[in-house]
């Protein structure tokens, strides 16, 4: 049986301020299965990156379920930020490095946050350093790197504790076309090689037809599905 990594049960998410309240998500539901490599599309402020933030335990839902795993959500928040820790990895469209840490001690930020050896860390980041191909860089700081290289580090440090879920958001969006390419051929292979559940969120067709499943949000909504 297929295990379900994400099932999304009639979330809306509403923001306030300045007196006035923003509802970006409504009532979305949907489901993602174990080692599906899934696109999230829509235009600009259709509320896709909401969305996977949501689905990432990286903020709440104002109404509606989330179960991650088959489990349904401890309700502490020190307990979903440790499922978010160790089973979820992030890479970011803006990298999100410590520019003066080189490749390798940003690969083992997670690491270091979940207590294991400096000796462990380091072994652990230069494995997944190769395995994006960036063993050369590794004592390189981060801000030494083009875009390009930063995204594959972003990527390496995503994955250094084993995620069963992998997000990325607008993973190429800083990157010229072929460098982008580059990333989406890093993470396709991560994907086929380790199984490793892939959702990507997007706003460009080339990238969204590399997908297995396209799931359009459009008005905070799901507009429509694709295989």
């Amino acid at each position: 049986m297929v295990m379900t990594i994400v099932d999304a049960h009639n979330i809306s998410k509403t923001y306030a301020g300045n007196g006035q309240k923003t509802t970006v998500l409504h009532d979305i539901s949907l489901r993602i299965y174990e080692h599906e490599f899934v696109a999230i599309v829509g235009p600009s402020g259709s509320g896709k990156s909401t969305l996977v933030k949501l689905l990432g335990l990286l903020d709440k839902p104002g109404r509606g379920t989330i179960k991650l795993f088959g489990e349904t959500l401890p309700r502490s928040d020190k307990a979903q930020s440790r499922i978010r820790n160790e089973q979820i990895g992030f890479v970011f469209q803006d990298y999100r490095l410590i520019p003066h840490y080189s490749a390798l001690d940003n690969v083992a930020v997670p690491l270091k946050i979940a207590g294991y050896s400096r000796g462990h860390q380091k072994k652990r980041a230069a494995e997944l350093l190769k395995l994006v191909g960036l063993e050369s860089v590794a004592h390189h700081k981060a801000s030494q790197l083009s875009g390009g290289q930063q995204q594959r580090v972003g990527i390496a440090r995503a994955l250094v504790l084993q995620p069963k879920l992998l997000i990325a958001d607008e993973p190429t969006g800083n990157l010229d076309s072929a460098t982008g390419e580059s990333i989406m051929k890093i993470l396709r292979t991560i994907h086929s090689k380790l199984g490793t559940t892939l959702v990507v969120v997007t706003h460009s067709a080339e990238v969204a037809a590399q997908a297995s499943r396209t799931i359009t949000i459009r008005d905070g909504r799901v507009a429509g599905e694709q295989l």
